[in-house]
């Protein structure tokens, strides 16, 4: 565990650079750049929390009084809130303003701006005769771990049309797959329109296989 504190401090040191790149330049490329380094900041905290519990944290847990998410379970291992904050998502944007007088406290989490993928459940691997854990998938360089997302978990029937999640530039959001690469993809790198003119999700990014 030390030495994964250890990580997510220089991680986390990354990811202040970078904003301070966005504050000299407030582009759209340096913004995608904090965000991306923040999803491969988290997945090497589920990777940390995978070895200590050995399965992923739960998605969604459905208790009273409120629901809990992974970003609940996930909470010990992050040192730095901002790591769950994306620069382009709206709800945050004061955690990023730089005209901030540095001498004010640093401004809460208002989100999360990442969701994790609704079906890397015990459920759902359990009707493959798995466990949750990553090393269980067959394709882990085509399964979405985590992206952009307005909520806590990314659906995929709904996700490209009610969460309107996409926040980068040309209607993209940025992913980080179960392998750890990272990919900027729009509506149609995953799935296609049909002959009805109904656009159809490829799941085969979404399920257990």
């Amino acid at each position: 565990m030390k030495n994964f504190r250890e990580l997510v401090i220089v991680c986390a040191a990354s990811a202040a650079l970078l904003i301070l790149t966005i504050a000299a330049t407030d582009t759209a490329t340096a913004k995608s750049a904090v965000c991306q380094n923040n999803l491969r900041t988290l997945f090497g905290v589920i990777q940390q929390y995978q070895t200590d519990h050995g399965v992923l944290p739960p998605v969604i847990v459905q208790q009273k009084p409120r629901w809990q998410f992974w970003g609940n379970y996930i909470a010990p291992y992050v040192t730095d809130e901002r790591i769950q904050a994306c620069p382009e998502d709206p709800r945050n944007a004061s955690m990023f303003d730089r005209n901030r007088s540095p001498l004010l406290p640093a401004p809460r989490r208002a989100a999360d701006s990442y969701g994790m993928n609704y079906f890397l459940t015990a459920h759902y691997a359990r009707r493959k005769g798995k466990t949750a854990n990553l090393a269980n998938l067959s394709k882990p360089a085509d399964t979405i771990l985590l992206g952009d997302c307005k909520g806590p978990y990314m659906l995929p029937e709904r996700y490209w049309q009610e969460e309107r999640a996409m926040r980068h530039a040309e209607e993209t959001a940025n992913y980080v797959f179960a392998d750890g690469h990272i990919a900027q993809l729009g509506q149609f790198d995953l799935g296609a329109i049909g002959q009805d003119g109904v656009f159809r999700t490829d799941f085969s990014h979404w399920h257990w296989l």
